[in-house]
């Protein structure tokens, strides 16, 4: 008599393998759909990027209809929008996002604002807005004049001028404004969402920003028309 053999169920057959890598494959996937990307992702990166582009783009579009609104009634000139001034915005913004990214980082690891059950650390949130109000706000004003001054086409020494009339004040200005956002921005935000809140609140910023620039940007212009006329 042949032995009798035990009847397996349908599908009961397949290899092991394939059902590990079937059961890997979407476990990987219901974790990537649960969680959003992180700040070390391509995409989000390029997200961040963008956002910091637009919003510094949509800043400078702002200053520029504030200024045509403020001159409608006055003899100064009106203006058409710049799209070249609001590009070299867009790219200032999207380039200096991912330096802004791995700063935030770096923060969040040398100051943590709260240990495992702890509440929170007054005096490490106070360090953090410190180290980025003394370190990363004259870094980031230097990097804005300079990238401007070459997107502009300026002379070292027209460049050197903008450094002498805006650092200080604009500074000074900064410090009144940023370290009240910053406290909110790291008590209260999540890690990758600090750039683009930073992004966001800084449309007002560069509104400013944009006003103080294109004023010395004016200023200069006038003065290398006087010497053309002169000589």
């Amino acid at each position: 008599m042949m032995p009798h053999l035990p009847l397996k169920r349908f599908g009961a057959a397949r290899s092991p393998c394939k059902l590990n890598g079937y059961s890997h494959s979407r476990s990987r996937i219901s974790v990537e759909f649960r969680h959003p990307p992180t700040q070390d992702s391509s995409v989000w990166l390029w997200l961040t990027n963008l956002t910091g582009g637009a919003l510094n783009a949509l800043g400078d579009i702002v200053a520029q209809l504030n200024h045509n609104v403020k001159t409608r009634n006055t003899h100064d000139k009106h203006e058409n929008w710049d799209p070249v001034r609001t590009a070299r915005f867009f790219i200032f913004g999207a380039s200096i996002s991912p330096f802004l990214g791995r700063w935030n980082a770096f923060l969040e690891r040398k100051f943590p604002l709260r240990a495992a059950g702890a509440k929170l650390s007054l005096n490490a949130l106070s360090k953090r807005v410190a180290c980025d109000q003394i370190i990363m706000a004259p870094i980031g004003l230097v990097a804005f004049i300079s990238t401007m001054g070459v997107l502009e086409g300026r002379s070292r020494e027209q460049i050197t001028q903008k450094f002498k009339d805006m650092f200080v004040p604009t500074l000074r200005t900064n410090w009144t404004v940023w370290p009240a956002l910053q406290t909110l921005n790291f008590t209260l935000v999540p890690l990758p969402l600090r750039v683009p809140f930073q992004s966001t609140c800084g449309v007002f910023w560069t509104l400013y920003l944009s006003t103080v620039n294109a004023r010395e940007e004016n200023k200069q212009d006038r003065e290398i028309a006087m010497r053309r006329t002169l000589g």
